[in-house]
């Protein structure tokens, strides 16, 4: 309906506009449109001036978020004035007031949410600040979209104001109709809530190295949205999980409460082996790389345990702590190789798979 208006107007305008009144219209939007290029680049050029001279980078990415919505501002205001100057559209005066007042509520409103969406990711980059308060800005995503949505709500309804739209009926209209649209937007509508309880439950958060057990998921909490919440695996992909699924699921968080992780590193060595030696020589070079290797706890006393007497092995464990879960593949390669040396300067055999066979004569 708003679409088939307006292209009625518009139509209306060329037929009514006549002669010289058409060429002024276009050389007042073509002038409007090259001041707003020269406008742009002056500002741009004075405002990156400014903004050399002070060390955060945020003035320079709002300048840039800015540049081609200042410029469609000057021209649509370029237009206004140049349909103003056209006697035969007096009759259409108020039309062009409202519908450029609409332009200008619908640019303001886009400018503003720019420059929240760069203040936001930004903040979100650098840290923000506030009386010497460091804000946690993990989940600085949901909240600037649902800031977003609240912004073009209200610039929506203040459209629909100045258009002489009643506000009351249609709010109690979508009273009654909410009802419907929550009925057909349930999983979407779970998702978002589900989103909320997790961030609000604080047991997983961005950047926690997590497994989503019976789904064979694991990975770090890149972002959590209004709708899924994103992982990023060990091989640098992304997993895209509902709220509601993950809100539901036995999540193992590695990185909360502590983010240390103990690796215990299965060993096997021969029945004819010394054990009191395999095991001194063992631990004596646990301790050399839990003291030596930056991704290892320096301060962690490494164990040994012996755990069962193999079919071709006496087996045990040792355990060695590392500063995050994704070090311990580190750590296992280097205490296996280190290990291996030292068993065999002393003469350690590490058992292997043997079968002996006894022949009855």
């Amino acid at each position: 309906m708003a679409k088939i208006a307006l292209d009625s107007f518009i139509s209306e305008s060329i037929r009514v506009i006549q002669g010289n009144d058409l060429l002024n219209v276009i050389a007042v939007a073509v002038g409007a449109l090259i001041v707003g290029i020269i406008v742009k680049y002056i500002i741009k050029f004075v405002a990156n001036n400014i903004a050399k001279k002070t060390k955060s980078e945020l003035d320079d990415k709002i300048i840039h978020a800015l540049e081609n919505p200042i410029l469609f501002t000057i021209l649509v205001a370029g237009i206004f004035f140049a349909l103003l100057t056209v006697g035969s559209l007096e009759p259409y005066r108020d039309k062009i007031w409202k519908a450029t007042t609409v332009a200008g509520i619908f640019l303001g409103t886009y400018m503003g949410v720019k420059v929240i969406n760069v203040v936001f990711r930004h903040s979100k980059k650098q840290g923000l600040t506030i009386a010497d308060k460091k804000v946690d800005m993990k989940y600085s995503n949901i909240v600037r979209r649902v800031i977003n949505i609240i912004i073009y709500s209200i610039a929506g309804l203040l459209i629909l104001t100045h258009l002489g739209v009643k506000i009351t009926p249609l709010i109690g209209a979508l009273g009654i109709g909410g009802l419907a649209v929550a009925l057909a937007l349930q999983d979407t509508l779970n998702n978002f809530f589900s989103g909320f309880y997790i961030i609000s439950e604080k047991q997983v958060g961005i950047a926690d190295f997590v497994e989503i057990q019976g789904e064979d998921i694991k990975g770090f909490i890149d972002d959590i949205g209004w709708r899924t919440t994103r992982i990023k695996n060990i091989n640098n992909n992304f997993i895209v999980i509902p709220n509601s699924k993950l809100s539901q699921a036995t999540i193992v968080n590695y990185t909360k409460p502590d983010e240390e992780y103990t690796m215990p590193i299965p060993v096997g060595v021969t029945y004819d082996s010394d054990l009191d030696k395999a095991e001194k020589v063992a631990l004596k070079v646990a301790e050399r790389i839990q003291k030596t290797e930056e991704i290892a706890v320096d301060d962690f006393e490494p164990w040994l345990s012996y755990s069962a007497f193999g079919d071709s092995s006496i087996n045990f464990t040792v355990g060695l702590r590392v500063k995050s879960y994704i070090d311990r593949f580190r750590i296992r390669h280097l205490y296996i190789k280190a290990l291996k040396e030292e068993y065999r300067k002393n003469r350690i055999e590490i058992a292997f798979p043997t079968r002996t066979v006894y022949l009855k004569k």
